[in-house]
């Protein structure tokens, strides 16, 4: 036992002048590393706790005020440390946000720590995901369906929320965009978009024939840029116009009529000069339909199309081009003027794809189409006459 203890004295001073404490109870004085709790306020994952609390407390907050406009503030401990973290780190934290009182996807974190920051369960849907469910967004789920014409199936496209591709045994027939019916995504639809901003003017009437559905996106393209426009469109498989109507919005009106058919038995029974412009789209895998391919059947587009009205025709094929060879000299039987487009590296020869006829009793814009097509996301070119002349 120290004596100067006994006696009541202080501990005699250390060597550099200064007292010596007493020794603290380890029980009723636990020793504070202030260094060590500093450096824990330091860290990333403190911070993010941080940030989540005060973000899940101002979220909190706000549905109470939103509620119940006359209710107070929440006065407990957890929610002033989380309000004057915000106030500290208002970038951080994200407080204030209207964005994010709002209601977005759920920050990771545990359950309980998710509980205590006012955050619901990772497993249910908050506002924001449910709205999205309702337009067709992130939880839309694949479609697939049985048919006559093959197995249909619609994947989501992770990207675009609103994106749909359609899929007939495995090859793509068709790309909708549910919240932008502008958008072409397929490179070919993109080409066939980019010749009917030459094709058919704003603000004028026009009666247009689809000879060919598939994910009906060139008709809500042209009912989205020119609503004056009336389009017909003949679909021989129901399965397909059904799939369309229950998962891709697809809506009939007055300007938009939607026939299950045969597109060649339409046309015969269509009166003369019904139409100013007919686009042949029509596919069994990756052929033409026959009956859509012969003579007389361009002889009967040309009867039902108006003076001066044009016929855009889609067939694929691939080097030496022989199907295209003779859809050329097929056309050139039936109309004055003919001309082809498709990708550079079709038209040039190196991969089989797309190539698209235009034919017409009348010249054809091929200047004006020519720099359309030149641009955009899917850049073409028109096939050489030379190269057409010896196809015809």
């Amino acid at each position: 036992m120290d004596r100067r203890a006994a006696r009541g004295l202080p501990p005699p001073a250390d060597r550099r002048g200064r007292r010596a404490r007493r020794p603290r109870h380890p029980e009723r004085h636990p020793r504070v590393d202030r260094r060590a709790d500093r450096r824990r306020a330091r860290s990333p994952g403190h911070r993010r706790r941080t940030c989540v609390a005060a973000r899940g407390a101002e979220r909190l907050a706000a549905l109470r005020r939103r509620r119940h406009p006359r209710a107070p503030r929440p006065r407990c401990a957890a929610a002033r440390r989380a309000r004057a973290a915000a106030a500290r780190h208002p970038r951080r934290c994200g407080a204030g946000r209207r964005r994010r009182d709002r209601g977005g996807p759920p920050a990771g974190g545990r359950r309980g720590r998710r509980a205590r920051a006012g955050l619901p369960r990772p497993g249910r849907l908050t506002v924001a995901r449910r709205a999205a469910a309702r337009r067709g967004g992130r939880q839309a789920e694949p479609v697939r369906v049985e048919s006559g014409v093959g197995t249909l199936e619609l994947q989501p496209d992770r990207a675009r929320p609103g994106g749909r591709l359609l899929l007939i045994d495995g090859l793509a027939h068709g790309y909708v965009d549910l919240d932008d019916p502008t958008h072409l995504e397929l490179d070919y639809v993109a080409r066939i978009g980019a010749a009917l901003e030459v094709l058919v003017p704003r603000g004028g009437p026009a009666d247009v024939l689809h000879l060919g559905g598939g994910a009906f996106s060139l008709p809500r393209y042209l009912a989205s840029t020119r609503p004056q426009v009336h389009q017909t469109v003949v679909e021989r498989s129901g399965a397909v116009i059904r799939l369309a109507e229950k998962h891709l919005r697809l809506r009939r009106g007055e300007r938009l009529s939607v026939l299950q058919a045969d597109g060649a038995a339409v046309v015969r029974k269509s009166p003369d000069d019904a139409f100013d412009l007919v686009l042949g789209d029509a596919f069994v895998g990756t052929e033409t339909p026959p009956a859509m391919a012969t003579g007389a059947f361009a002889a009967e587009v040309a009867r039902v199309l108006r003076p001066g009205g044009r016929y855009l025709l889609n067939v694929v094929d691939q080097p030496p081009w022989p199907f295209a060879a003779q859809q050329a000299g097929v056309l050139r039987h039936a109309f004055a003027h003919v001309l082809a487009f498709g990708g550079r590296d079709v038209v040039r020869g190196r991969h089989a794809g797309n190539v698209l006829f235009l034919a017409s009793d009348r010249p054809l814009p091929a200047d004006a189409l020519a720099r359309r097509i030149a641009g955009g996301a899917h850049p073409a070119e028109l096939v050489p006459a030379e190269r057409l002349a010896g196809w015809g």
